[in-house]
């Protein structure tokens, strides 16, 4: 996907492009990643697709009215016509897609690009805290940060959440204190007790994503 990063950019484009869909970006983000994967599917004659890179900042975004990404802006002769936040539903992507923008996509085979989005961002993400967590220089929220994406890739798909989060914590705590250099045995003490302190939170964040993950 061919990207820009201002609106004087993006103006050169809107004024060649009867229908044109802009697609917010940044580095990083994880409903960008998901996003990706749909935005691999779209082809076709009536809609162009580009990309807003938001990496250096919104600044330029949110004169557009986006404060946050990923977002999708259909404009139609240079003008907003239609705007969604792309991870947000399925079904209304689909109708988004199809009714507004003129894409010819199935919506089963939108639905598999989402997960598959999903998924890789969720195999990222696990991979950066991997290697956070083992860095000698992650500070504290760091270290609690990456602790806390490693327990919800481990535990998202496990039937007894609480058992789970119990024992990631309990080995993500042993992972911190055991052979911890001297210099930063007390810091990741720390850590360690804010990790315990954080399996209410943990369990409440993955029972909702359960209930979002099995609804209709």
């Amino acid at each position: 996907m061919k990207s820009v990063a201002t609106i004087a950019e993006l103006r050169g484009y809107l004024s060649g492009q009867r229908r044109i869909l802009v697609c917010f970006w940044k580095k990083g983000c994880p409903g960008c990643m998901a996003a990706s994967k749909v935005i691999d599917l779209l082809h076709g004659p009536d809609c162009a697709v580009l990309g807003f890179d938001c990496t250096g900042g919104m600044k330029e975004a949110k004169a557009l009215g986006v404060d946050n990404t990923p977002y999708w802006v259909l404009f139609e002769r240079g003008e907003k016509s239609a705007e969604i936040r792309p991870t947000s539903d399925g079904e209304a992507l689909h109708r988004f897609l199809t009714e507004k923008a003129g894409f010819a996509l199935p919506e089963p085979i939108l639905m598999a690009a989402l997960e598959d989005g999903r998924e890789y961002a969720r195999n990222v993400q696990a991979a950066i805290a991997e290697i956070l967590f083992r860095r000698a220089d992650s500070d504290e929220d760091t270290l609690i940060s990456a602790a806390r994406l490693m327990i919800l890739k481990a535990c998202a798909g496990e039937d007894d959440i609480p058992a789970c989060v119990d024992r990631q914590i309990a080995h993500c705590v042993q992972r911190l204190t055991e052979g911890a250099p001297e210099g930063l045995r007390e810091q990741r003490r720390l850590a360690a007790d804010r990790l315990r302190g954080e399996r209410e939170k943990l369990t409440e964040d993955l029972e909702a994503l359960r209930r979002r993950m099995n609804e209709p």
